[in-house]
């Protein structure tokens, strides 16, 4: 045999060994289906971050604090093709899996992990099957309660009138005068729970935007008073 024989299948079993390395040991290229279902950080957080892929080719996702969802699609080679709506921009403990998951390109499984990486290969992070927290909801009927609703200031000031909406399911939404809020509430007693407060960034000329400042909220007969993690009353909401 030449030795220009001998070289070619040389250079097959080369090209051969350099693809299974560049796959990493036990690693494999996921169907869709593979990815179906809800991811969590190997390492545990207190804020619960989670990732939950629909086979509707729609994604949730949460570091704990500020939420996010999109759209995602992966092609045959492993290439991951993920589109984001806005999210807030709350600082939080939890890993930011709604911003890694949308710089992902590339994905695959080793074992039981899930490894979403950049455009050149670098992982971004290593999730493994698990739960989406559930919400939290308002104690009692959360239909029955008499906070549920829509609730607006009375002396509304500059920009637009400050407003909370405490939905039947736990969330909340709003604004605070500029900024549009999300978030969740939790009823206890005569006092509501206003948690991870999340707002849009906009710069809004002389607005007071204290209703983002809300930690709790004091429930009296006819309005909410918004008082700060000090306790410091800082506006009051009436029915809108």
């Amino acid at each position: 045999m030449s030795a220009r024989h001998l070289f070619l299948p040389v250079l097959a079993l080369g090209a051969l060994l350099l693809s299974a390395c560049a796959s990493g040991p036990g690693s494999s290229a996921p169907s869709e289906r593979d990815l179906e279902g809800t991811w969590v950080p190997s390492t545990a957080y207190s804020t619960s971050p989670f990732l939950t892929l629909d086979k509707d080719g729609t994604w949730t996702g949460s570091d704990g604090c500020n939420g996010g969802s999109g759209t995602w699609k992966l092609a045959p080679s492993g290439t991951l093709t993920v589109t984001s709506g806005p999210s807030t921009l709350i600082a939080c403990e939890g890993e930011a899996l709604p911003s890694v998951f949308s710089q992902s390109e590339r994905v695959s499984i080793e074992g039981k992990d899930l490894i979403l990486q950049d455009k050149k290969g670098t992982t971004l992070t290593t999730l493994v099957r698990g739960k989406a927290p559930s919400t939290p909801t308002p104690s009692g009927d959360a239909g029955s309660s008499a906070v549920v609703g829509t609730w607006a200031a009375a002396e509304p000031g500059v920009g637009q009138t400050p407003t909370l909406i405490l939905n039947p399911d736990g969330t909340l939404n709003g604004n605070d005068g500029c900024n549009t809020l999300i978030g969740s509430w939790a009823e206890s007693g005569d006092t509501v729970t206003l948690d991870a407060l999340g707002s849009t960034r906009m710069a809004c000329e002389n607005v007071d935007a204290w209703l983002s400042a809300g930690k709790t909220a004091r429930i009296t007969d006819a309005e909410l008073v918004v008082q700060s993690a000090e306790g410091k009353i800082l506006g009051r909401l009436a029915r809108g």
